[in-house]
């Protein structure tokens, strides 16, 4: 069946090309629950199997995420300055799994913070900067799929003080982003 809808552009020659809108339909929305620990090798990744079962290339589909639950697990630290001020110090925290990410790779290895036993000790004290939920669609390089492979976790910009490095340290599930509600649309195949 032809497409009833669209613009019919001519030209003086007899040329025609009739231009069609490129909507994308929602092919799965919903709320994920990220699993408990690392899948596949040492990744992390909630999955959405998309409809079919042939691969659909990357650019035909669209992938929305909303972080709503998310916890803040870290060591804080008040010092008061000769003055009379108060400081406060955020460290990560050894009680719980650190991951580090491979970005490229996907891979995460588990990371152990300083126990802030010694607050003298540059290798004891993990110091935290920044903390923000992170989530994305994990391609992995792949050009076509039959899943959308989903990450989320909260991510704490620290200086490691044993290796005198930043680095970013992740937490996750319910130490870090329990859930994401997503939506997944596909580009609607024009029928000529």
């Amino acid at each position: 069946m032809a497409n009833e809808y669209g613009i019919i552009v001519k030209d003086t020659s007899g040329n025609v090309v009739k231009l069609t809108p490129d909507i994308a339909n929602v092919v799965s929305a919903g709320v994920l629950t990220m699993p408990s620990g690392l899948v596949d090798t040492n990744k992390y990744y909630g999955s959405i199997d998309l409809p079919g079962s042939d691969p659909i290339s990357v650019s035909n589909i669209g992938y929305v995420e909303s972080i709503y639950i998310h916890r803040f697990r870290l060591h804080a630290t008040v010092a008061e300055h000769p003055t009379g001020r108060y400081m406060i110090n955020f460290f990560a925290d050894d009680a719980y799994t650190n991951y580090t990410k491979n970005l490229s790779t996907g891979v995460m290895t588990t990371w152990t913070p300083g126990d802030v036993s010694d607050l003298d000790d540059a290798s004891k004290c993990d110091g935290v900067f920044c903390i923000n939920s992170i989530g994305y669609w994990e391609k992995f390089g792949a050009s076509s799929v039959t899943d959308v492979k989903i990450f989320a976790a909260m991510m704490y910009h620290v200086y490691d003080g044993g290796d005198s490095a930043f680095k970013d340290a992740y937490l996750i599930y319910t130490n870090g982003i329990n859930e994401v509600t997503y939506a997944i649309t596909q580009r609607r195949k024009v029928v000529e």
